[in-house]
């Protein structure tokens, strides 16, 4: 069950980034600053980097023994 709930989240931040980045890709299409064709190969990129921030801050979270913990890991980062 919790290994269920752990890939809900992460695929949830992930489909997050998916949204931002069409909406960048949307806006940057209708200035003018790119075509719709080249864009659309990078969301395949755009679903890997946010699968992998959202399992980064997953392990992040699941290390930290406390709220107060959060801090170390930002400050290295």
């Amino acid at each position: 069950m919790h290994t269920l709930l752990t890939l809900g989240d992460i695929v949830w931040t992930a489909s997050k980034s998916v949204l931002s980045g069409m909406a960048i890709i949307i806006v940057a299409g209708a200035l003018g600053y790119a075509n719709f064709q080249s864009m659309l190969l990078s969301l395949p990129v755009i679903v890997l980097i946010g699968l992998a921030f959202a399992s980064t801050a997953m392990v992040t979270t699941a290390v930290a023994p406390s709220y107060d913990f959060f801090m170390f890991y930002q400050m290295l980062g």
